[in-house]
């Protein structure tokens, strides 16, 4: 069976895909942004001027870190790139 091959269709496919996974990635990383503004305040609360936290997947820790910084906040990686310190 010979099926037809439509180049354009499969591009239009491949990009929305990129698009949803782009989507997901930036949802999770506001999701966790929010957890950690939650654990900012309590850490600032108690004096102090840095929380650390691992974040195991890649993509995830750059897109939190890009969005830490463009509010403000100091990053540092720690040893590997999934281990982060946000100063203030």
């Amino acid at each position: 069976m010979i099926m037809n091959f439509n180049a354009e269709a499969a591009k239009a496919a491949v990009k929305n895909c990129e698009a949803m996974r782009q989507a997901a990635l930036i949802e999770a990383a506001e999701k966790k942004v929010s957890s950690v503004e939650q654990s900012i305040m309590q850490e600032a609360n108690m004096g102090r001027s840095s929380y650390s936290m691992r974040i195991e997947s890649e993509k995830l820790c750059s897109a939190v870190c890009d969005i830490l910084e463009s509010n403000g906040f100091a990053i540092e990686h720690s040893g590997n790139d999934k281990m982060i310190i946000v100063r203030w």
